[in-house]
């Protein structure tokens, strides 16, 4: 006979990270505390069903898990704002080309921050999202780099997700701060660098292999134009440290 198993049965959830798990889960929760936010209880039919009267909500759908999370952002019509970020392969040489453009929205920013906060800290970390650009590049060798440039609400909101950062970098145990200097920090940890960079309301998050490769970028994204790279004190002990060399991108 043909035994049918929930899948549900066959995870062991205490083993999940609160990360995936709200992945997972949030058109299911987040979902319908949306819709009832915005649209109410008293269209519901007996049924227990909104028929028609979400309707306007596919004419009109949500821009951006914030909106999902704050529907007051969504009954207000407030919108995502679009940040660019200027060509960044170049900086890093030819062996490096875009992998991907993408949007990292306040969801993609809590999961990152819930990795190592409690949710809640998560939450309120991420919590002033306004807008984002991501762009992950890639080399010869495979090896990745990604720049996240986020708009936040304002400067206490960008300073809010820095001061969440810190605590995150701090409780991964394995990432050393290295530089601390003019609105930007530098951390060194086993699986490369971590930069983050706040001016006013916009925050600059780089992952990269090397110290070097993510000041490059983030000189070439604070610049945003095509400029020459200037080693700073720090990157050139980063490249010439040993197993370091050739790795400098100037």
């Amino acid at each position: 006979a043909t035994v049918y198993v929930e899948v549900g049965q066959l995870i062991d959830w205490a083993t999940v990270p609160a990360p995936v798990v709200q992945q997972l889960y949030f058109p299911y929760l987040d979902g319908p505390r949306w819709i009832q936010a915005v649209v109410g209880e008293d269209p519901l039919t007996t049924f227990g069903a909104y028929g028609p009267a979400v309707d306007a909500l596919f004419r009109r759908p949500p821009q951006s898990t914030s909106q999902i999370l704050h529907p007051e952002k969504y009954l207000a019509n407030v919108q995502p704002q679009p940040v660019e970020l200027p060509e960044l392969a170049s900086v890093l040489g030819d062996d490096w080309h875009v992998l991907r453009r993408q949007v990292m929205g306040e969801l993609e920013h809590r999961r990152l921050l819930g990795r190592y906060l409690p949710q809640d800290d998560a939450d309120a970390g991420a919590a002033g999202w306004a807008g984002n650009r991501l762009v992950v590049l890639v080399n010869g060798a495979d090896e990745l780099a990604s720049v996240s440039a986020t708009r936040w609400d304002d400067a206490d909101a960008a300073g809010a997700f820095v001061a969440a950062y810190r605590q995150w970098a701090a409780a991964r145990d394995d990432a050393k701060l290295v530089w601390a200097e003019a609105g930007r920090l530098i951390w060194e940890a086993p699986d490369g660098a971590l930069l983050l960079e706040q001016r006013g309301d916009l925050t600059v998050l780089i992952n990269s292999p090397t110290v070097a490769i993510a000041e490059a970028l983030a000189d070439r994204a604070r610049a945003g134009r095509l400029a020459a790279v200037v080693p700073s004190p720090l990157r050139a002990l980063a490249c010439w440290r040993p197993l370091r060399q050739g790795a400098c991108p100037w």
